[in-house]
Order: structure tokens, then sequence, then C-alpha cells
């Protein structure tokens, strides 16, 4: 039985398994120039590609067009797709938060929304990155929105002119106004 195949392009075709006999039990893949090393996970039903390029980690799927999964220089890590587990937890020393974009928002951390701990503050915080309201909503309606300028409307989708307006069947039992010509009307 034929245990290694080398054809004239340098090709390897391995029939079982590869065992490393080294002492920190390693496989290396190492590109010689500064092109990526990559090494190909492939069965049946499909196949991924693990890349090293560019200081990066990436992992691609099997069509190398989408990258679930990337490390990137500074050790931030993405993921596309829908990330699936019981619990997703993001520990750090200082500053640990969520931001969220999409190609709208911009991808830096400046863009899109943060939600999490800065350094320094134990209170959570829910940061609109953008010149844009925040909109809160339940049962896919929208119940209270945050406008840009810092107006809140609860139970008005629009509208939301004053510092606070409330519509609905509302009662308030303490109501404290500050400033001139804040009036409280019915």
């Amino acid at each position: 039985t034929t245990a290694l195949t080398l054809d004239t392009s340098q090709n390897a075709t391995f029939a079982g398994s590869i065992t490393t006999q080294k002492n920190d039990n390693t496989l290396l893949v190492e590109s010689t120039n500064a092109g990526q090393a990559s090494l190909d996970l492939k069965n049946t039903e499909g196949h991924y590609r693990v890349i090293t390029d560019a200081g990066e980690f990436k992992i691609f799927d099997q069509t190398d067009s989408r990258t679930p999964f990337l490390i990137n220089t500074s050790g931030n890590t993405t993921f596309a797709g829908n990330v699936t587990a019981p619990e997703l937890r993001l520990q750090a020393s200082g500053t640990t938060y969520l931001n969220i974009g999409n190609d709208t928002t911009g991808s830096t951390s400046s863009d899109g929304a943060s939600i999490g701990y800065f350094t320094g503050q134990s209170s959570l915080q829910i940061v609109q990155r953008e010149d844009d309201d925040m909109v809160f909503s339940t049962n896919s309606n929208e119940k209270m929105r945050i406008t840009s300028a810092g107006n809140v409307g609860i139970g008005v989708t629009s509208n939301t002119t004053h510092k606070l307006i409330v519509s609905g069947g509302s009662n308030i039992a303490s109501f404290r106004s500050e400033g001139s010509g804040q009036n409280l009307k019915k």
C-alpha cells in the first residue's frame, strides 16, 4: 500500500493519518515567502481554509469569499454570521464592550453602537456612535425613541420635538420640571 505520493508539482497525497513526532505535537504549515500560509480542511460535505496572512488569522468558508472568523493584528476578533452558544462572554481588564455595526454605519471603533463597561466605570453603557436616534422595540413595534438631540418619546414614533413626550394612557405620579417655561400639559 502506498502511504505517500509526491507528484512532479511537489503535491503530496497521504493515505491515512498524519502523526507528528515533535515534542510539542505541532504540525507546521509555513510559507517561505511573504504570502499566506494555509491549511485546508475538507470532507465530502465541504471545506474550510485556515490561513495566516499579513499577521491576521482567518477562517474562510468553502467558497473562499466569506470570512466567518478573523483575528486581526491588534488581537480583535470578528465573527460573521450567526454565533450560536449558550453564553457568549466578553471579559477583559479595563474597557470591555461589544461594538455592533453594519455596512451603513462603518466598521471602526467609532462607528455603529456599543454596549459594555468602559474603563473606570461600573455602570453599563449603551452608546449610539452615529448621529442618529436610538429606538427601543418590543414585539417588533417601537415603544420608545431617544433622538440624536436627546429628546425622548414614549408611545410616539415621530414628532419628538420636546424633551419628553408620553403618549397613551399614562399616569404620572410625580413630575419635576427644571428650567424656565416648562409646563405640564394634559
